[in-house]
């Protein structure tokens, strides 16, 4: 068995006579390809080569195409190191690189978890530039979920990274309300008052929205990919409840002033900041109650 190898192309007229010389000579050949008229493919074992080459010269131009055989890989390694190199970087990098570590995206309280993380990270083989699976990060979220603070842990693989969500034990969780799907206006309403700690902030102090405006996201944006998350906020607005009001008697100061008292009882425990009036006719008045709302939290 040949366990080196040499392909050759070789160019010229009198294949016959070429042949004949090589077996005169005892070059054996392995695989004869006539590709037309003046070309073909000869393979040969690789150590008649120059045997070959002397054959070839000066009537015949041969061009070496491929070195193969059983020890065709090693001679890669030896002959031409960089082109091994290159080969087995690539296949490196197709078959590890999209698990290779770069990092984490910290959400919710996990940025005052960091060393607890890098150690449970750490503890099941992950550092930057290592070899990382979803089956790891597990190992590393079921570490966390045992350490002192922490009431809730996630770690997902995304890509060549970690997106780690914690949120962090409170005094008395009853108060803290959280919210699975994206927090919405019922209302027309002017927002005065917005604090988001999980989610993704939709709506600014001072914007006016309407009925069935995004206030909060129920997701994390990361390089512009929504991350599903529970919202943790606090948003206050300003609204104004429209109550009318219809009297026996003529409108006047006193019966404007039980429009204004039947009006704050209709509208509940609320905080009213301010109100107005309009006389829609001689027994009828229409009361403004300008009143903070919370939409979430508290």
């Amino acid at each position: 068995m040949v366990l080196l190898t040499q392909k050759f192309l070789v160019i010229g007229k009198n294949r016959q006579m070429l042949l004949n010389r090589l077996k005169k000579r005892g070059v054996g050949i392995i695989k004869l390809k006539i590709l037309s008229e003046n070309r073909m493919e000869i393979t040969i074992d690789k150590k008649q080569s120059t045997i070959f080459f002397a054959i070839c010269k000066n009537m015949w131009y041969n061009i070496p195409l491929r070195v193969g055989g059983l020890l065709s890989p090693f001679y890669l390694l030896v002959k031409k190191p960089l082109i091994a190199l290159c080969v087995a970087l690539y296949f490196l990098i197709a078959i590890y690189g999209g698990n290779l570590y770069f990092g984490a995206h910290y959400l919710g309280d996990s940025v005052y978890f960091k060393p607890q993380i890098e150690q449970a990270l750490k503890s099941v083989g992950i550092s930057e530039l290592s070899y990382f699976t979803q089956d790891k990060l597990v190992k590393a979220q079921l570490i966390l979920s045992k350490t002192d603070g922490i009431a809730f842990v996630s770690l997902q693989k995304w890509g060549n990274k970690a997106i780690i969500d914690i949120k962090g034990e409170v005094v008395s969780p009853n108060y803290v309300k959280t919210y699975s799907s994206d927090i919405v206006a019922n209302e027309h309403m002017k927002i005065i008052y917005v604090a988001v700690y999980s989610g993704t902030q939709l709506v600014n102090v001072g914007d006016v929205i309407d009925k069935g405006d995004a206030v909060v996201g129920a997701y994390h944006l990361i390089n512009e990919e929504k991350i599903p998350c529970e919202i943790i906020a606090e948003v206050i607005a300003e609204c104004v409840f429209e109550y009318e009001y219809q009297s026996r008697f003529d409108i006047s100061d006193g019966t404007l002033s039980h429009a204004i008292a039947a009006a704050r009882l209709a509208l509940g425990d609320y905080l009213v900041t301010s109100y107005k009036t309009e006389k829609i006719n001689e027994n009828t008045v229409k009361v403004f109650l300008t009143y903070n709302k919370q939409i979430c939290g508290g």
